[in-house]
């Protein structure tokens, strides 16, 4: 490629020529693979309650008196494998509230309080 643009008195330096080598598909789709993959090792961490991992898992609506869980929080301490679930849902006011409106449920504000309701909880042993 640097050859062909030098003899089409093209002034492309060759770090330009593997810039834009690296960006088009099928050079990245016949790449050999990387000789190392940095990952994370779990089985180092051995103090609890020193990493968390938290997830958000959507479910098909469950009914509960007057509120709809959609969501639910999860979290897992990483070195005990204990795991916390708290419901995250929507109030309902009668029937007249639909829950294909899911917009508004699923908020950082809503997050937050889940998060304090789970590590205020004294009975809990991600504290």
């Amino acid at each position: 490629m640097y050859k062909a643009s030098l003899k089409t008195r093209y002034n492309f330096s060759i770090d330009e020529v593997e810039d834009w080598l690296k960006r088009q598909f099928f050079y990245l789709r016949y790449k050999s693979c990387p000789k190392k993959v940095p990952q994370t090792s779990f089985n180092t961490i051995t103090i609890s309650n020193e990493i968390h991992q938290a997830d958000i898992l959507y479910t098909w609506h469950v009914k509960f008196r007057q509120i709809i869980y959609l969501f639910y929080l999860n979290i897992v301490d990483i070195a005990s494998r204990y795991k916390v679930t708290i419901p995250i849902g929507m109030i309902l006011k009668g029937l007249a509230k639909s829950i294909k409106n899911k917009k508004g449920i699923l908020t950082s504000s809503t997050i937050a309080k889940c998060l304090e309701k789970i590590y205020d909880d004294p009975e809990n042993s991600l504290i």
